[in-house]
């Protein structure tokens, strides 16, 4: 998760582990406000939506201090008045986050550090960004997703099809990218969500597939843990 003074953004979803007899409510706090603000500060979980991926936001806020990058946590914990009380025990989830300087870099610094940060992949007739570098989901029905664009200009329109190898274990968000001579390079996203088949098969490796006329397929891989 990777933000920067300048007012930008980046998010991630979390959902419980396992069916609660009632509500959880579970509070969302970043430990450094002079660096980070998150959207919402608490989620509330019951035993009909416990495992449907709720989003935060976190947005870089700036110190004025040439202080250079800074690592800090959002942290999840279960607020123990309001929740279901086989829940109250669990220990606080820490989720690691980094806020991007922009005192004494210029924009296109802070973008090349952003893009360090979270590697571009060229592969095939594209490239490819994978958040935290993988594509990870699970049975429960979390989600993860990557984004794709062009690695060169086209002349004309480029429909790209977005297929998953293997549909009872993950889904995709759109069926097909498109892509002119204007926004060839422009990043667009796919999320990925895992499909529960009600197996005890261990995690399931998956590709979704990236193709387009004239083109030899992209493969994204990813994995769907298992929750049987």
């Amino acid at each position: 998760t990777v933000m920067s003074e300048s007012g930008s953004s980046d998010s991630f979803t979390f959902a419980l582990a396992s069916q609660p007899g009632s509500s959880v409510v579970v509070s969302v706090v970043s430990s450094d406000l002079s660096e980070a603000s998150v959207s919402v500060s608490s989620l509330t979980f019951s035993p009909s939506n416990w495992d449907v991926p709720q989003s935060v936001t976190v947005t870089g806020v700036n110190d004025g201090l040439d202080d250079g990058n800074q690592k800090f946590d959002i942290t999840v914990s279960i607020v123990d008045s309001l929740s279901d009380g086989a829940y109250t025990a669990l220990a606080n989830q820490n989720v690691s986050v980094t806020n991007l300087d922009n005192d004494g870099v210029d924009d296109e610094e802070e973008e090349e550090e952003v893009e360090e940060l979270a590697p571009v992949c060229v592969v095939g007739f594209g490239s490819v960004v994978e958040s935290s570098g993988s594509t990870v989901m699970s049975e429960g029905g979390s989600s993860d997703s990557f984004t794709f664009a062009l690695a060169s200009q086209p002349g004309s329109s480029v429909v790209v099809s977005v297929v998953s190898s293997d549909l009872s274990e993950a889904s995709v968000s759109v069926s097909s990218l498109t892509f002119g001579p204007s926004n060839w390079d422009v990043p667009q996203s796919v999320t990925v969500t895992g499909v529960n088949d009600g197996l005890d098969d261990g995690d399931q490796s998956v590709n979704i597939v990236l193709s387009a006329d004239g083109f030899e397929n992209v493969l994204v891989g990813a994995t769907n843990l298992d929750n049987d």
